[in-house]
């Protein structure tokens, strides 16, 4: 199968994830496909998918979509006692898109030329002494201190939204009066701002984890610096959903497409706002 990869994945491992975490034993209407290896060792190479993804070897571990290990088995091959065999396509191909991430050579990962592994910017760190604290908090009119940089993470924006629908649903399980109309009122209005802030499309900084080398070329050419692991580039946050575990570390993995300028260029243009 000319624009497929051929993996095996062991068994065990992948029951031992599905089952738990640590030493936590997890319920299967918790699971989904939240828990599936994501990766497996290439047995065969295609040779569209060799030619499209030449970085990829046989002995290697292919990092792939989370649907390849989907309920319906649409792409279990073969299964024997100690592993189950698993096509994964290497472009879009009769009706599937691109599953294959990237591949670990054991000592880095190289993406496919569709994909860029990122991770996101962390926060800045709340300041609590020196002179950066006082550069950094403003005073308004009503004399609220406010440090000017900070910024909630997606994560804490939306466990604020739930927290709000909580007390949203409490508070209209009471006894309705005008001033818990007006309390579900504001409340309702916040949860509004935020959902509107998360959902919010634009071109947000990530950090570069790994990216193609091919397709670094191509940045090279455009842009005429390389991005190299570690630096920051502009992505499409909502190209930015993509989570794979691998090695005990957590990555985002977005198309390539969906990719702005890189920091270190914008920065030698001076286009930043002072």
């Amino acid at each position: 199968m000319p624009a497929y990869f051929l993996v095996r994945i062991p068994r065990d491992k992948q029951k031992e994830r599905k089952d738990k975490i640590g030493s936590i034993y997890l319920h299967p209407n918790y699971v989904y496909m939240t828990r599936n290896m994501q990766c497996g060792e290439i047995v065969s190479i295609g040779r569209d998918a060799q030619e499209i993804f030449p970085e990829a070897q046989v002995g290697q571990t292919l990092l792939f979509h989370h649907f390849v290990e989907g309920f319906n088995n649409d792409f279990l091959v073969d299964m024997d006692d100690d592993y189950g065999y698993f096509v994964v396509t290497a472009c879009s191909h009769n009706g599937q898109n691109n599953q294959a991430y990237g591949v670990w050579t054991g000592k880095e990962i190289i993406p496919n030329q569709e994909y860029i592994f990122l991770s996101p910017v962390p926060p800045p760190e709340m300041p609590t002494t020196g002179q950066h604290l006082n550069h950094n908090l403003s005073t308004t009119e009503g004399g609220i201190v406010v440090f000017q940089d900070w910024k909630d993470s997606k994560a804490s924006k939306m466990a604020k939204m739930a927290e709000l629908k909580k007390e949203i649903e409490h508070l209209c399980k009471s006894k309705m009066t005008d001033q818990i109309k007006k309390v579900i009122e504001m409340k309702e209005a916040e949860a509004a701002a935020i959902r509107k802030e998360v959902f919010k499309q634009r071109f947000e900084l990530y950090i570069v984890e790994a990216i193609n080398p091919l397709f670094n070329m191509q940045v090279a050419k455009i842009f005429g610096t390389w991005v190299l692991v570690g630096e920051k580039v502009y992505m499409l946050n909502i190209a930015c959903e993509t989570i794979v575990e691998f090695n005990k570390k957590e990555f985002i993995v977005a198309k390539t497409q969906h990719m702005g300028m890189p920091l270190k260029w914008i920065q030698k243009q001076n286009l930043l706002p002072a």
